[in-house]
């Protein structure tokens, strides 16, 4: 894993959308937008309609959702998106 980067991995019920490093990740919470970097404290959330939005190779990428959930830990993220 580079430096200050974290592991992102994005899956629907058909496939994997995403799955690399990325500097950061912003989320659609059910609370508000949250992001996510380096060293961020464990957390496991339901996420709502919106974009998941994060930079990986100096590249803004976004992916829609219209719900699903995220697990943070350990400088990882993994999104599961439900259709």
């Amino acid at each position: 894993m580079g430096k200050d980067n974290i592991q992102l991995t994005v899956v629907s019920p058909e496939q994997v959308l995403f799955d690399g490093l990325v500097r950061y990740v912003q989320l659609p919470g059910v609370s508000g937008s949250f992001s996510v970097v380096f060293g961020h404290a464990p957390l496991l959330t339901i996420l709502t309609e919106g974009q998941i939005q994060f930079k990986s190779a100096g590249v803004t990428r976004k992916i829609s959702l219209r719900s699903g959930f995220v697990s943070v830990g350990n400088n990882q993220v993994s999104i599961c998106l439900e259709q």
